[in-house]
């Protein structure tokens, strides 16, 4: 799978999930999800990891999980790729 359709896919989700819209969503896809200007908490990345891995057929390790706080929209984006 291409990561831009992955990382349109993602900022998709995060748009009717959570009203982040697709303007901050691609200015900030390198920043934690877990920051300004996502400020995701654990509740919401969990859904959002469940519907990525639900959209994608994907199994999500705990090993990716274990590294939060490098979880951006382009990391996310080249796990899928990779794993898809």
């Amino acid at each position: 799978m291409k990561r831009a359709l992955a990382v349109k896919v993602i900022q998709e989700h995060l748009f009717h999930e959570f009203k982040i819209p697709e303007s901050v969503s691609c200015a900030y896809h390198m920043t934690s999800l877990f920051l300004a200007p996502f400020n995701l908490d654990a509740i919401s990345m969990t859904y959002l990891m469940l519907l990525v891995q639900t959209r994608f057929h994907l199994e999500i390790h705990p090993d990716f999980v274990s590294n939060y706080q490098h979880m951006t929209i382009d990391n996310l984006a080249k796990w899928i790729s990779n794993s898809a």
